[in-house]
C-alpha cells in the first residue's frame, strides 16, 4: 500500500515514538511503502535544534535519523507534480479528510 505523509505526519512520528503513525512508519517494512515531497527534508533540517533539544539527541543521532527516514520514505521532487496531480489530490482529500 502506498501512503502520501506529511511533514506534520513526520514530526509527529519523530517526537513521540510511541504513536501508531511512529510505529507503521518505523517498523512496517515491504508492508507500506510510504511518499513525501523533498521539502519535508528542509523543513526537518530547518528544525533540527528544536528535534534534538525535543528528543534529546546529538547530532550523531540526528543524522541517522534522517538516514532512516530516507530509506522508508521516497522523496519525490515537487517542482516534478504537474498542476492537475495536484488539483485532483486536493480534491480526493476534501473527501476523506474529516471522515
Amino acid at each position: 500500500m502506498k501512503i502520501i505523509v506529511d511533514t506534520n505526519v513526520v514530526f509527529s512520528s519523530i517526537l513521540n515514538l510511541n504513536s501508531k503513525i511512529s510505529y507503521l512508519l518505523f517498523n512496517s517494512n515491504n508492508v507500506f511503502e510510504f511518499y513525501s515531497v523533498n521539502f519535508l527534508l528542509y523543513e526537518i533540517e530547518k528544525h533540527k535544534d528544536k528535534i534534538k533539544n525535543i528528543k534529546k539527541i546529538s547530532e550523531e543521532e540526528f543524522v541517522e535519523l534522517l538516514e532512516f527516514l530516507n530509506n522508508r520514505i521516497i522523496f519525490i521532487d515537487e517542482k516534478k507534480l504537474n498542476d492537475e496531480l495536484i488539483l485532483n489530490s486536493i480534491e480526493i482529500l476534501k473527501k476523506y479528510r474529516f471522515k
